[in-house]
């Protein structure tokens, strides 16, 4: 046998005949003597969808030889190489005195968290006052020209970006150094809460406003895209990824509405996703939710911006266990590489003691280290889209996006999200995907904790 080139492949296996699926499918069948080959190998996903015991050459979608990270659809990614250590690496911070809040920031972003997340809520609610002088406090020492500050604010979403406009105005930050996202998302709160203070219409033309103000500042978002109070309620991932789809759209009919054209929307608009331990469905998902988003970016002339929006994820609270909370770290760890594999830009893990309360100091270092030892250890940071070209997770992306996609029309076929919400269907098709996971929990199928309670999606009141 000649040696090979230097720039020849060395084919290990030439002196071998090649291995046929029939060959394969043959040695299988004995292995089950008889049993159901479809019941013993083949299985689903929570949305019906197929997974082969085995993948071949012959299962490479269309795209595979010629999709790359960085080009549009941007399944494979919206960059064509990742950047510094591939993700920003958030953390929550809940609490209503500013001092306690501010010593959890400083010592997480010592510890190696890159971005702050601040729960904001009205006097007595469980979250800082929207105040300036409430949240100058809270981020006392805080270098706000790099370290981007995003808010779950609800209703005072509005009061909390004026109050961090101010503060970076006293600082003389530019404009170009200003990271935050604001977070308004009128329909993600009617459906966490089942109400809204003041009628729809109105919430959404103040989000638009509050878009608009932001127009002049590259490094912010303003409204919030968010599939997670959906998957909080039982939602299959193509449920969550068309309910999060439909609101994207709603936000960008409000924001058209206000004047603002699509091109300038679509990077004010943030993407915010559920990962759990799932490993394989939660890569697929956020790179089905990049496909999807450019779907609709594309149909509005601006396909090419979906390059500038920011896909995030967070660890789920429904896969939290409360009896044994050690196990979290595990949970977590899985789902926070299932968001880094699928190229998220942000990431938010759960302390694994959520599920008990208010978690402590040593919680919130082991979520921060769970991130630091994916990015700085595992280096998942410095490969984009490494599933790309996997015959499995090709097509689990592909079929996802189109189960999804068919989900999308239906919601826009009751009225879109807003209609949906407040008729009901959206709740009624999570209360059954959620009733389906805990008969699956019940029966073993699903070896993991079901949820916080099996808390829902609000109805309207």
């Amino acid at each position: 046998m000649p040696a090979a080139g230097p720039t020849d492949p060395v084919k290990l296996a030439d002196q071998f005949a090649p291995a046929t699926s029939e060959q394969w499918r043959a040695l299988v069948d004995k292995a089950l003597k008889g049993a159901d080959f479809e019941k013993r190998m083949v299985s689903k996903t929570a949305d019906g969808l197929r997974v082969e015991p085995l993948y071949t050459a012959a299962d490479a979608t269309s795209d595979a030889a010629t999709a790359r990270p960085g080009q549009a659809p941007f399944q494979r990614g919206t960059r064509t190489e990742r950047d510094g250590a591939g993700w920003d690496i958030r953390q929550m911070h809940i609490g209503t005195d500013p001092a306690a809040v501010n010593d959890a920031i400083m010592a997480d972003l010592e510890g190696g968290v890159t971005s702050v997340v601040l729960q904001i809520a009205p006097d007595g609610g469980l979250g800082l006052a929207a105040d300036e002088a409430t949240l100058t406090r809270a981020l006392n020492g805080v270098f706000l020209d790099y370290v981007p500050v995003s808010f779950v604010a609800g209703d005072e979403v509005a009061a909390a970006a004026a109050s961090l406009v101010k503060i970076w105005d006293h600082k003389a930050i530019p404009a170009d150094k200003r990271h935050a996202a604001y977070g308004a998302d009128p329909i993600g709160d009617l459906a966490r809460t089942g109400r809204s203070t003041k009628p729809l219409d109105q919430a959404l033309a103040d989000a638009a406003g509050l878009a608009k103000s932001a127009l002049t500042f590259p490094h912010i978002q303003a409204l919030r895209a968010d599939g997670v109070p959906y998957h909080m309620a039982g939602a299959t991932e193509a449920q969550e990824l068309a309910a999060m789809l439909s609101t994207l759209v709603a936000y960008l009919r409000a924001l058209q509405t206000a004047g603002i054209a699509p091109a300038e929307a679509l990077p004010k608009i943030e993407i915010c996703l559920a990962v759990d331990d799932e490993q394989f469905i939660g890569l697929a998902k956020l790179r089905a939710a990049r496909k999807l988003v450019w779907r609709v970016a594309d149909a509005c002339s601006a396909g090419d911006v979906v390059a500038k929006i920011q896909f995030n994820a967070a660890t789920s609270m429904r896969m939290m266990a409360k009896r044994d909370p050690w196990t979290n770290i595990l949970r977590t760890t899985i789902a926070c590489t299932a968001a880094a594999l699928g190229g998220a830009d942000a990431i938010c893990v759960v302390p694994f003691t959520a599920a008990l309360g208010q978690p402590d100091a040593f919680a919130k270092r082991v979520a921060r280290n769970i991130q630091i030892v994916c990015q700085e250890e595992s280096n998942l940071g410095r490969v984009a889209d490494p599933a790309g070209g996997s015959w499995y997770i090709e097509n689990l992306t592909n079929d996802l996006a189109a189960k999804a996609w068919t989900l999308f029309q239906d919601i826009e076929r009751h009225g879109g999200m807003a209609a949906a919400l407040q008729s009901g269907y959206v709740q009624s098709e999570c209360a059954k995907s959620a009733e389906s996971r805990a008969k699956a929990v019940a029966t073993g199928r699903i070896p993991r904790p079901w949820g916080r309670g099996g808390r829902c999606v609000s109805r309207p009141r």
